[in-house]
């Protein structure tokens, strides 16, 4: 069974996020860990690395199969060759693409509910 929501749909789910939070949100989630500290001062600045990260995460948003999220994966990692800052390419100031793919997976399983556990009491 194919999900009907898409990425953004489904993150916005999990995380009780709103919907005009969604990239912001979503773009931290998926940042390599060294890069938060810079990423928040490309963020004041305005940089290009800040716009691909935000352009990368709305098309992920509307991804609905783990195909298509694939697909722009695939086109992130073809521009970020091509196109992309140093400071992106070389230090990973930048989006995961497996922390994305990581991310999908969480927020596409179902929750587990504590009152759905076997009682252990007799």
């Amino acid at each position: 069974m194919e999900p009907t929501k898409t990425f953004k749909e489904a993150f916005c789910s999990h995380f009780c996020c709103p919907p005009e939070r969604f990239a912001y949100e979503a773009v931290f989630k998926c940042l390599y860990p060294h890069a938060l500290l810079f990423f928040r001062i490309f963020l004041l600045l305005q940089t290009r690395t800040t716009t691909e990260a935000f352009v990368f995460m709305e098309k992920v948003g509307q991804t609905r199969t783990v195909e298509e999220l694939e697909d722009v994966i695939s086109e992130y990692h073809n521009d970020m060759r091509d196109l992309s800052t140093y400071c992106a390419r070389h230090w990973n100031l930048r989006v995961s693409a497996r922390a994305v793919a990581r991310l999908n997976t969480t927020i596409r399983s179902p929750k587990k509910s504590s009152q759905s556990a076997p009682s252990t009491v007799a």
